[in-house]
């Protein structure tokens, strides 16, 4: 049977809550859900993570670092009071990387 879903994560402290919620969420019946620790890219490799506790979903690989800071300070995404805050306990880990077609189940005979 294959995966229904591929959940990819790269953040460890996000990962291991998504691990979780979902896990309970679904009372533990998640063997069709496939749980990768890693960001996607190019190929196969490590990478530079830019993690964000306080403002995860804008966390990023560090070679798109300068386009996500002008996103979360210039483009007016966030309230400027607010940026410092939400990006004070950045920091940086070095996570896998996968390409998507190599995390993604592949039908039958495929």
């Amino acid at each position: 049977k294959a995966n229904f879903i591929t959940l990819i994560e790269p953040a460890h402290e996000s990962f291991q809550l998504c691990v979780h919620n979902v896990t309970a969420a679904l009372g533990g019946s998640v063997d069709r859900i496939s749980f990768q620790e890693c960001a996607c890219g190019a190929d196969d490799g490590e990478s530079r993570l830019l993690f964000f506790p306080g403002l995860p979903s804008n966390s990023c690989l560090d070679e798109f670092e300068s386009l996500k800071r002008s996103h979360i300070a210039k483009d007016g995404a966030f309230n400027p009071d607010l940026v410092q805050y939400l990006t004070a306990s950045e920091r940086r880990e070095t996570v896998a990387r996968r390409r998507l077609s190599s995390l993604l189940p592949r039908p039958p005979g495929g």
